[in-house]
Formats: C-alpha cells, structure tokens, sequence
C-alpha cells in the first residue's frame, strides 16, 4: 500500500486554502470588478500620453492629474449636461401629467375618428392593465414578490416568467 508523500499533501493544502480564500476574496470584492476594469482601461488609454508627457520634462504626478483631470471633464461633463436636460424635462412631464394624457387622449380619439377603430375600449384597456401589471414586476421588486405569491398555483411548472405571464395574456 502506498503511503501518501508528506510534501504532496501539504501543496495540495496550500493550493485548496488559496482557492478558499481567492473565492472569498472574490465574492466580497466583486462589487469593486467595474471600477478595477474601468482603472485598467483608463492606463492603457492615457500610458502613452504620460510617457511623451515625461519625456518633455513633466513630473509624473503633474502629468498624471493632469490627464486624470481632461478625461474626468470628457466623461463627466456630458454626462452631467445631459442627466440635467432630462431631469428638467421629466420633472415637467410629472408636474403636467395630467395635462400631457388630456391631449393624448383627444389625440386618440381623433384618430379613432378619421379611422373607426375604437383604441380606448374595455377590451384593449383591459388587455394593457394585465400586460402592465404582469411586466411591473421588472420595475418594481415588490409587486414581483406579490405577483409571484399570487400567480404560483399557475405558474407553477413554467421554466421562464416571461413565458408564464405571456401565456396568461
């Protein structure tokens, strides 16, 4: 019978306690994976420029903060330009809802007119309430848990929610 090689068993340790904590370490830096990636991608991006940078004669702290500084303001700036234009324009479509579905409506029914196809009749609006509050739940984790809760016993054998729920419309 052959013995076990006491050396063999302690890198076989070794190696099972560093796959334990590599999965720890992972798991509870995950969250940390984006920025890490988005560090790496900004090095290779602005590498070159801090070497010419260096070459003519700049520190390498100035010249970092300085391109940290240009593509700070490249990203950022648009970003913040455009969340401001489009908080504006949402804070006024929901201090005007009312007024914005008034017209809507005398929209549709002027289409509903000119056509003769009625949109807003109980059939089609009570087809949208149930594909509303059947995909709601993507929007809103506790009507998920509810809904889930409600629609089980038909549910119950469906591998997709999707599926299930738009099988129920």
């Amino acid at each position: 019978m052959k013995t076990f090689e006491p050396e063999k068993v302690r890198q076989f340790f070794f190696i099972v306690v560093l796959s334990v904590l590599g999965l720890v370490l992972f798991t509870y830096l995950k969250s940390f994976l984006p920025s890490f990636l988005g560090a790496i991608t900004f090095y290779v991006l602005m590498r070159k420029y801090v070497k010419k940078m260096i070459e003519n004669k700049w520190s390498p702290a100035a010249a970092a903060l300085l391109l940290m500084l240009v593509s700070f303001l490249i990203i950022l700036l648009p970003v913040f330009i455009f969340v401001n234009t489009v908080s504006s324009k949402i804070g006024y479509v929901i201090n005007h809802a009312t007024e914005i579905t008034g017209t809507l409506v005398l929209f549709l029914k002027n289409i509903e007119t000119r056509i003769g196809y009625h949109f807003l009749n109980e059939d089609t609006n009570s087809n949208y309430r149930i594909l509303y509050s059947n995909i709601s739940f993507l929007y809103y984790p506790d009507m998920m848990i509810n809904m889930a809760n409600g629609y089980k016993s038909n549910c119950r054998y469906s591998y997709s929610v999707i599926t299930c729920f738009a099988n129920r419309i």
